[in-house]
This record gives structure tokens, C-alpha cells and sequence, in this order.
């Protein structure tokens, strides 16, 4: 296992939904209270810092340069080059949540979701929003909308509702983007953390970013069982994602904001990355 390094160039307030674009090779996420898109490259010498006028909760490259960006009042279609956004999906209670983590399926559908702004009332929505740009709400009654990943033979899709402290499992067709709920896969002790984004392995291991819990975790998710924890040199830890050519890297996002003891972590808030012996999958892009 590869040393924990900083991917240095930005340093995050609340770094989030953290993704690697495989085809141009570079890393995006957003700066959730700083209002902000990066796109940079593994070596930290080409960095790109998109402002916004609302918190970003995630994002999903096209292969044109452009992205679909979730805002707090909705989903768009952003031109980082021109700063122009075209409306997809409308928060109807913009007062109440805010659109937070999303990934794009193995098919390229971008599956978003919306959270409680007071965290505890479940008023949250899953969405998946389809080529055609049509959306369908696939799972309601959602606390915080987080983690998302599916498994490397397309069957399984893992959701992770970060209010319940769970993992759910659900049966996934790849061809239609139906999900059928199959169970509650891991649970995570809140001695632990809090579960926040996800990512899977090529061996289809689950790994685990931990909010106040200083680490990232690999899990199985067909047993259930622990079976790595690895510290991170923030106290809340939020994303994370295979990357680099060999997609053998994980790439973490942290937070600074809410952090005890703030000498204790003088780097939160960075992107963190290192080597854990197994490698990743591709991530898609969304395909319009």
C-alpha cells in the first residue's frame, strides 16, 4: 500500500463528489461551501477553478467539454467555457433540501439526489436523469443523498442514504436503469463515522469515505464484513475515486469546515490520494 500524499492546488472548505474523467484523464469535484468546480489533472500542475453563484453538490463530465452540474435549486447542463446552463431538473423544495451527491450509471444516466438542509427530516429524492435528459424519481423518503457506485458486473447498485448510517443494496438493470431493493448490505457502527461517498473496486469491494471519522473503509458488500480502515489526515472525509491512467490511485476529498481541533488536521480539506493495491473501474461520463 502506497503512501498518503496531498494532491496539491486547492484546498477545500467542503470538498465533495469527487470523479475521474478517463478519456481526458483529469480529476473533477466541487467545493461545496466555496462555491466552486476543479478540474485538474493527477499531477497538480493544470488546474482549472470554475466559481458559482450556488453550492455545487456533484457533477458529471460529457465527452465535450461540458458537464451536468447539481445546484441547490436544480440539475443543469453547464458550459464551463461560455458559463451558460440549460435547466433539466427544478428542486421544487429549494427551501427545505438541496441537490448533494451524483454518479453516472454504467449506461451513463446520471443518478442525483437531494438532501434535508437540517439533515434529520426525510424529504429527499433520488433521481436519475436519462440521455434524453428525461428524469425519473427512483427513490423517495431520503434523508441525506449520498454515495453511489455500481458493481463492475452491472448487477448491483449501492445507495447510501447517509441518515440511516446504511448501505442499500439494490437489484440493477443495466439496459432499463429499473432498481428493485434487495437489502440493507453493510451498516455502518456510528463509532465509525458517518457514511458519505462511495466508490467500488475492480474486485467489487465497496470503499467508504467516513464524515467525522478521519477515514476511508473497504467493505464487503455481500457479507457485510469491514475489511480495511485507512486513515486520512481529515477529520471529515467525503469522496473519493479511482483514477490516474492504471486507475490503481484513489483520490479522497476532505473537508475543513466543523473540524475539532483544527491543529490536529491542518491539511483538511485537500484532495489526499494513494495507492491500495487493488485498482478501480472506469467511471462513466454522461452520454446525452
Amino acid at each position: 500500500m502506497g503512501e498518503m500524499k496531498i494532491l496539491h492546488g486547492y484546498k477545500a472548505l467542503l470538498g465533495e463528489g469527487i470523479t475521474w474523467n478517463h478519456p481526458e484523464e483529469m480529476l473533477s469535484w466541487v467545493d461545496i461551501e466555496g462555491k466552486r468546480v476543479i478540474v485538474q489533472d493527477t499531477g497538480g500542475t493544470t488546474i482549472r477553478i470554475i466559481p458559482l453563484e450556488q453550492k455545487p453538490g456533484s457533477i458529471a463530465p460529457l465527452d465535450d467539454h461540458t458537464m451536468l452540474l447539481a445546484l441547490e435549486d436544480g440539475v443543469y447542463h453547464f458550459y464551463p467555457e461560455t458559463g451558460s446552463m440549460t435547466a433539466i431538473l427544478d428542486n421544487k423544495l429549494s427551501q427545505k433540501t438541496r441537490f448533494n451527491d451524483g454518479k453516472c450509471d454504467p449506461a451513463g444516466r446520471f443518478w442525483v439526489g437531494t438532501m434535508d438542509l437540517e439533515f434529520k427530516n426525510p424529504i429527499g429524492r433520488l433521481y436519475r436523469i436519462d440521455p434524453g435528459m428525461s428524469v425519473h424519481q427512483m427513490i423517495s423518503s431520503v434523508i441525506t443523498s449520498n454515495g453511489i457506485t455500481w458493481s463492475p458486473d452491472k448487477k448491483w447498485m449501492y445507495y447510501i442514504d447517509t441518515g440511516t448510517k446504511k448501505v442499500a443494496a439494490y437489484h440493477y438493470n443495466n439496459e432499463s436503469g429499473d432498481i428493485d431493493f434487495h437489502s440493507y448490505s453493510i451498516e455502518v457502527p456510528e463509532t465509525l463515522g458517518y457514511p458519505d461517498g462511495c466508490t467500488i473496486d475492480a474486485e467489487g469491494m465497496l470503499w467508504i469515505a467516513l464524515w467525522g471519522g478521519h477515514s476511508i473503509t473497504r467493505w464487503n458488500p455481500h457479507s457485510g464484513l469491514m475489511l480495511e480502515k485507512i486513515e486520512v489526515p481529515a477529520f471529515h472525509v467525503t469522496s473519493l475515486t479511482f483514477g490516474g491512467p492504471s486507475l490503481n490511485t484513489l483520490f479522497i476529498t476532505t473537508a475543513s469546515i466543523d473540524t475539532p481541533v483544527p491543529s490536529l488536521y491542518p491539511d483538511a480539506g485537500s484532495v489526499f490520494f494513494f495507492k491500495p493495491g487493488v485498482q478501480g473501474i472506469p467511471a462513466p461520463c454522461f452520454k446525452p
